[in-house]
């Protein structure tokens, strides 16, 4: 057990996401060493976890990093053969973390491992992929193998698939840094997805592991009263960061199909929800903007103005 505690640090990205990642903290076994990145800079948070968890180091960068950038961080800065990395909005059960860790010594090829994620009973977990490649290694086509959750249900023991999303992953260290680390071309979305893509090209297996369970709320790390510039930026980032996606890892007629789609479909919902007087008519403003900025391929420059006014 000794070595469980010894061989693995915790990895929390924040963004204005205290009153969640403290109960989150207190649910964590205090002889994890546990590192907190926070990208909203919010400097009067951190004597309060230095004074309340000995196990907890606050780290605030000098500009929002993103998730790639922050998890770069981490792995060139700690120095466990193992990561787990998990968001402010999860609820872990008590042997979460220990069940990866056992799966790991199990599977000796495997980069990344990733608990099975509850949303409510009627939902299915999606945190996972499972990918059709060409010759090339370009994919083809993304899908899900199980269609309903009784199919998923019905899956006794772990699987393996080829990408997870970063709800959690237990992180090889040695493996991810073969391979690069994370592409901070991204700064949020499709990161973890690019990651277990090049591991798997490498070689490496991503491992759903069935007996370790978590529950994740979504979209809601954050405070409800920011909901409109988090809304804005995931909707921007969401849009460059799936287009740079397909650019780098499909085929080109996958490609072109699927960022012709996004823009001018988001286009047509601008015109439709503003004539209507609909709401949501901004989030695909913001779809539309990004998607444009990323096919022009522009980098990823959109940060919200709120953070800018507030911290500047």
């Amino acid at each position: 057990m000794n070595n469980l505690f010894d061989e693995t640090t915790v990895v929390i990205c924040s963004f204005y996401s205290h009153d969640k990642l403290s109960k989150l903290i207190k649910e964590i076994d205090k002889r994890f060493k546990i590192l907190i990145i926070d990208n909203a800079r919010e400097f009067n948070l951190k004597s309060y976890y230095k004074n309340n968890f000995s196990n907890v180091s606050y780290y605030i960068p000098e500009k929002d990093l993103g998730l790639p950038g922050s998890y770069n961080f981490a792995l060139n800065n700690i120095f466990t053969p193992y990561i787990f990395i998990t968001q402010p909005d999860v609820t872990l059960e008590s042997d979460t973390i220990i069940k990866l860790y056992n799966a790991s010594k199990k599977y000796e090829n495997s980069a990344i491992l990733a608990s099975k994620v509850i949303y409510n009973d009627s939902q299915l977990d999606t945190d996972y992929r499972f990918l059709k490649f060409n010759k090339s290694n370009k994919i083809i086509n993304i899908k899900k193998k199980f269609i309903n959750n009784s199919l998923y249900k019905e899956i006794e023991g772990d699987i393996c698939v080829d990408a997870v999303t970063c709800t959690t992953m237990f992180i090889n260290s040695n493996f991810i840094k073969q391979i690069g680390g994370w592409d901070e071309n991204f700064f949020m979305y499709c990161e973890d997805i690019d990651l277990c893509l090049r591991a798997r090209i490498q070689g490496y297996q991503i491992i759903k592991v069935s007996d370790s369970r978590v529950k994740h709320l979504g979209f809601s790390s954050h405070n409800e009263n920011d909901s409109i510039m988090f809304n804005d930026k995931r909707n921007w980032h969401w849009a460059w960061s799936q287009i740079y996606f397909f650019r780098k890892h499909n085929n080109k007629f996958f490609y072109y199909k699927l960022a012709f789609k996004l823009v001018v479909i988001s286009f047509i919902k601008i015109i439709l929800n503003f004539i209507l007087f609909n709401k949501k008519y901004r989030s695909y403003l913001f779809k539309f903007y990004g998607g444009v900025i990323s096919l022009l391929h522009f980098t990823s420059f959109y940060r919200s103005k709120y953070y800018q006014k507030s911290k500047l």
